[in-house]
């Protein structure tokens, strides 16, 4: 089957006359791949079978058998999501929502009321979990809330947040740049007010 499969090569590539040297050289590479494929098939099948979400805690100790959770971090019956897990506290600062694929900064307003500008330096000056925070947009509030009891983010506001969102207005003939703000209650408007609090949003997982 190997040397079958040499020749067929040799023959695609217009190569008649191959020496026999060719011919050794190229059974030893297609063997290598075949016990390559092998190995990652089996490495693929002992993680489906015994650690479907590759976290490392065997399926029959993993409090969330479908979602990475090496830390077994604790988790409220009320915030699932399809009977899963949804969000996971990753340890770093960081809470996952594998509802939206979402990452959040677990502080939800430590660092108090500011402004639009204010808040994009907040978020661009995060260096937790390697930095790369920006504002979140109104979609990414919707997916949020309203936020199930027991989730695992800390110092949730009961006023509303900046988004990255904006919107115009008319007022007197002149363009009005207003900003989106939404509220734990999963309500958002258009506001011109100056102060709100930030929960910076991170990424999409993979």
């Amino acid at each position: 089957m190997v040397t079958e499969a040499c020749q067929n090569g040799y023959n695609e590539q217009g190569i008649e006359n191959h020496t026999e040297e060719q011919m050794n050289a190229c059974i030893t590479r297609v063997k290598a791949q075949i016990l390559e494929n092998c190995q990652e098939e089996g490495t693929r099948k002992a993680a489906v079978e015994g650690d479907r979400d590759g976290d490392g805690v065997p399926d029959d100790q993993d409090n969330c058998p479908n979602v990475p959770n090496p830390q077994q971090a604790e988790t409220d019956p009320n915030v699932t999501f399809n009977g899963e897990c949804r969000f996971i506290d990753n340890g770093d600062g960081t809470v996952a929502d594998f509802r939206s694929r979402l990452v959040w900064l677990k502080d939800a307003g430590g660092a108090g009321e500011m402004t639009w500008d204010e808040a994009n330096d907040y978020c661009e000056g995060l260096s937790i979990a390697g930095g790369r925070w920006r504002l979140p947009t109104e979609n990414h509030f919707q997916t949020l809330f309203p936020l199930p009891s027991g989730h695992p983010f800390m110092n949730v506001q009961g006023e509303a947040y900046w988004t990255e969102d904006m919107d115009w207005t008319e007022r007197s003939f002149m363009p009005i740049e207003l900003r989106v703000v939404c509220e734990v209650s999963g309500g958002c408007w258009v506001s011109d007010d100056l102060y709100y609090d930030v929960w910076p949003v991170l990424r999409y997982m993979r």
